[in-house]
């Protein structure tokens, strides 16, 4: 039997059906809202409303838990690769092994970007923000390949596996560029983490090859970010995708949502926090005692923000890796 909210608008009632989601937790169906009341619903933020139904990622904001695909995050960061989850997310399911070898093989197979594209590169300034260069480099694979994904897809060609294998290799690119090095194109004999270290590190005199250490850390970080349910990225990729654009121009714009101080701006707030604290030369508790008074006043939005009531699995996560990687490594 159907479950059923009944909300009271002066002397007339109505019902709204209760529906279930993927988690178990239950919502309203406020479709016909407005249809039935004339009412239209009010809620800033969407911290109360459910734009789909998804099944790739949760987080549970009471504890703090996230999933991909009903795998616990903690789990796939000490078990798999950043190239395995990645097939998880976008295909549902963890990969064969052949499946893996050959998602790999393509992601080689399409790291290397348009010659003319290069020249894109030059038109930047050297210190361009890194989002501004990439959402403009990710758009302009729209142009490459202007076919719809449905398109693409009854030809045999994975677009979300191309934009993975390129936006690797527009990134290095893109550091390239800042630090006025020249770039250095992937090897497909390097896996997905090691090619990008690679691109990112080598110079015309002397290939980097990272340690397997770092190789690790890196495959394990970008697992621990790989997805955050609906966050302010995956809300814009989903309704600039609504539109049925180009799977690049979405993306693009998502690129963009992650660029203002709320979202990704925080992560830049807080590396230059602690790239000042490294510049002191003070231990950590030395640097923030001159806060504590009144003769100087720390403003920084690299604190985090209020996503979770708990604290957030990845920051309890991504501290374990850091310790264990500076033990290892020191």
């Amino acid at each position: 039997m159907s479950e059923f909210i009944e909300i009271k608008v002066g002397e007339k009632s109505y019902q709204f059906p209760l529906i279930s989601g993927t988690d178990g937790k239950k919502g309203i169906d406020m479709r016909g809202l407005h249809q039935k009341t004339g009412l239209i619903s009010y809620d800033p933020g969407f911290f109360n409303t459910a734009y789909a139904v998804s099944r790739i990622s949760r987080r549970d904001p009471d504890s703090g838990e996230l999933q991909y695909r009903g795998y616990d995050v903690a789990d796939l960061v000490q078990r798999s690769t950043f190239v395995e989850t990645s097939y998880l997310l976008i295909y549902g399911k963890l990969p064969t092994e052949q499946q893996l070898k050959d998602f790999s093989l393509k992601l080689s197979k399409h790291s290397l970007i348009h010659e003319d594209m290069i020249n894109l590169f030059d038109g930047f300034p050297g210190k361009g923000h890194p989002l501004a260069v990439l959402s403009v480099m990710v758009t302009s694979l729209s142009s490459y390949y202007p076919e719809e994904y449905e398109e693409s897809l009854d030809k045999g060609i994975d677009h979300s596996a191309r934009l993975l294998a390129k936006i690797r290799t527009i990134a290095a690119f893109s550091y390239k560029k800042i630090v006025g090095q020249p770039f250095v194109y992937p090897l497909d004999k390097h896996p997905y983490c090691t090619n990008f270290l690679y691109m990112l590190f080598s110079i015309p005199s002397k290939d980097y090859v990272p340690t397997e250490d770092i190789d690790r850390i890196l495959n394990q970080l970008w697992i621990l970010y790989a997805d955050h349910e609906q966050n302010v990225s995956n809300t814009t990729v989903q309704v600039i995708g609504s539109t049925q654009a180009n799977l690049f121009a979405s993306i693009s714009s998502a690129i963009n949502a992650l660029w203002g101080s709320r979202e990704g701006g925080r992560q830049v707030a807080a590396v230059g926090l602690i790239e000042d604290i490294l510049r002191s030369r003070k231990s950590v508790p030395e640097y923030f005692e001159k806060f504590k008074g009144d003769s100087e006043r720390l403003f920084s939005n690299g604190f985090g923000h209020k996503a979770y009531e708990a604290k957030s699995k990845r920051a309890i996560i991504a501290s374990q890796l850091f310790h264990d990687f500076y033990k290892k490594t020191r």
